[in-house]
């Protein structure tokens, strides 16, 4: 659930990052009861058109993001480049009086979380344990850099004022900076790096509710893959379905809701860890954390302490969010109670022929 609604913010970002520029508000045909109906319109639009290639295959899906990290890449060194000479260093230390530390901790989290997601795609690469640990290495890398290097350019420039800056704001930063050649690159590329983040975070929920059907902690229908590709379309079209209501929230409410529930999910996942260490010490690990028992409680303190914070800065941030959240929770507990009384059988059947694998890192 949590990744679903994650994946809403992709098509609400290139709808606001248009509006800013085309009107110069973002929440220009929004009104006081919430998101306007062409809004929503729109980005449905933009969920359908980019939930498409995750229906073919996930070859498709690995070759389709290769060219998009590298078109996304040229029009950000570009700006950068454009940027450095009306850097003004004093820029980089102004702090301003209406600090919202909750609010910055909150986009933290939600820009720095979802490397786990990479495993739901571990049963389609046939050497997940070689190619995986290089993957992650270059992507936390990579993601370090394309953050931290044109903040600070675009800091340092600060055109137009920081002050103005809000989702969506980087094509009309390009503007004030480069010109309107320079906002319409960033502007393609910013709809691309969306388009990538939504192919790969949806084919990735697809195939983690085919897995959960596989294991009986789902209904046996989303298990069934399409029989040439091997992609679970049931699966991806539930995704799409819920995608297409959270695009009725603003993209505060739904960033709320998503770390809500991926701070509170990552909170339970940590306390199982260490409980399992002390009440299960005898269990094979062949992942095991390198740490001592008693270090493993230290290590857990900052990041469990962090996520307390996120749980109840999101859980009171709005109603419409304390709202939505309590009735995530209440489905979820609901269900888990269906299950436990009418259990679905351990495996479900994978219907369709045998997908034929191939390693994604041989041929990107």
């Amino acid at each position: 659930m949590t990744a679903v609604i994650d994946n809403a913010i992709y098509p609400c970002l290139i709808v606001d990052t248009l509006l800013a520029l085309v009107l110069g508000d973002k929440d220009a045909l929004n009104g006081e009861n919430g998101v306007a109906w062409s809004v929503f319109v729109m980005r449905a639009v933009f969920a359908v058109l980019f939930m498409l290639p995750t229906l073919r295959s996930i070859k498709v899906v690995g070759h389709t993001l290769l060219v998009l990290g590298v078109m996304i890449f040229l029009p950000f060194a570009v700006l950068i480049v454009y940027a450095m000479p009306l850097i003004e260093p004093a820029n980089w230390f102004v702090i301003r009086q209406d600090r919202d530390w909750g609010r910055l901790l909150s986009a933290l989290y939600w820009n720095y979380s979802g490397f786990d997601a990479a495993g739901a795609y571990a049963g389609e690469i046939q050497s997940p344990k070689t190619t995986y640990p290089k993957a992650m290495v270059l992507t936390v890398v990579m993601i370090a850099f394309t953050y931290i290097i044109p903040f600070i350019a675009i800091a340092g420039a600060d055109m137009p004022h920081y002050t103005t800056w809000d989702d969506g704001s980087y094509s009309v930063i390009a503007q004030m900076i480069g010109g309107t050649w320079l906002c319409i690159w960033v502007l393609i590329s910013s709809v691309f790096g969306n388009l990538g983040l939504y192919v790969a975070e949806m084919a990735k929920d697809g195939f983690q509710l085919a897995g959960m059907a596989d294991s009986g902690l789902a209904p046996p229908y989303f298990a069934q893959r399409h029989p040439d590709t091997g992609v679970p379309r049931r699966a991806i079209l539930l995704a799409f379905f819920i995608i297409v209501f959270m695009g009725m929230f603003d993209f505060d409410t739904i960033l709320g809701i998503d770390n809500f529930l991926s701070a509170l999910s990552s909170l339970v996942e940590m306390s199982a860890a260490v409980r399992m260490r002390f009440s299960h010490p005898e269990i094979e690990r062949p992942y095991r954390v390198n740490l001592s028992d008693k270090s493993l409680v230290m290590a857990m303190m900052l990041p469990f302490t962090l996520g307390i914070f996120i749980v109840m800065n999101e859980l009171t941030k709005s109603w419409t969010s304390f709202l939505l959240n309590v009735i995530a929770l209440t489905l979820g507990y609901l269900i888990q109670k269906y299950i436990e009384r009418h259990p679905y059988h351990k495996y479900a059947e994978i219907i369709g022929a045998p997908l034929h694998l191939t390693d994604l890192s041989e041929d990107l």
